[in-house]
């Protein structure tokens, strides 16, 4: 008579047996989303450089009129890549360092909390374009088909080389270190801008930015940021806020006059 445990075994090899017919279908959802992503984004910034090198000076990224066109054509080129599964494995590595980039100055502004970072759509693609790196193209790619004509194929545990498990086990730990220390760094550091403004004019600002109102804190962030990046340009903050303000009530009351009676 079969035991529990003989039943879960049975239970067990089913599903393993099953599912292990579809191992090429990971591979495909992730380079045909990363793919179709990619290559729609390239095609969009080839065919609008001027807005994206505007949107890269507002970031601060240097030389905006360079990296532009080149992240556009590397979206697009890696894009077409990773969806033909054509050196999957390098092109995915522009694709983590464009993503990498993104989170950092782009989306950096929306990291209110440590598990943000999990929701944007720029980890999602980072994620998907290491287990491409990892697990590479899969049998339905070029790369598979590129393999079996050229007779390619990875070393067994025993012929590998000691140089490749050093350096193997030795991007294992950079991986983790750099993991132990981003997350150490986030729960150790500021991110509020007000604390990197001095000026004793707008110590309210700074006081509003660690209340207790989300809304009035937000709002208080966002002036900060603008007052760096007026002290960076080498522009009076206070004259200049002033001038938003100014020019900000201007509208107001312009929109009143149009109202009709």
């Amino acid at each position: 008579m079969a035991t529990l445990r003989d039943r879960a075994l049975l239970v067990h090899r089913f599903v393993v047996d099953t599912v292990r017919h579809l191992d090429w279908l990971p591979s495909l959802l992730a380079r045909v989303t990363l793919g179709v992503v990619f290559i729609q984004s390239g095609w969009g910034k080839l065919h609008n450089l001027p807005k994206v090198i505007a949107f890269f000076t507002e970031l601060g990224l240097p030389r905006p009129d360079l990296q532009a066109p080149f992240v556009a054509g590397t979206e697009f080129v890696c894009g077409w890549l990773v969806l033909l599964g054509l050196f999957a494995r390098i092109a995915s590595v522009p694709l983590v360092v464009t993503m990498l980039v993104a989170t950092v100055t782009a989306k950096a502004d929306e990291l209110k909390h440590y598990g943000d970072l999990f929701g944007f759509t720029e980890w999602t693609y980072l994620a998907l374009a290491v287990v491409v790196i990892v697990q590479g193209a899969g049998a339905t790619s070029l790369d598979a088909l590129l393999a079996r004509v050229l007779g390619l194929s990875a070393s067994s545990p025993a012929e590998e080389k000691r140089y490749t498990v050093l350096f193997g086990r030795g991007l294992a730990a950079g991986f983790a270190a750099a993991m132990v220390i981003v997350t150490a760094w986030w729960f150790g550091a500021s991110h509020n801008p007000c604390d990197q403004v001095k000026d004793a004019r707008f110590a309210e600002i700074v006081k509003t930015s660690n209340g207790e109102d989300e809304d009035a804190a937000d709002e208080a962030k966002g002036t900060c940021k603008k007052i760096l990046g007026w002290q960076k340009e080498g522009k009076d903050p206070a004259a200049e806020l002033k001038k938003e303000e100014s020019s900000g009530d201007e509208g107001g009351e312009g929109g009143e006059d149009q109202k009709p009676e």
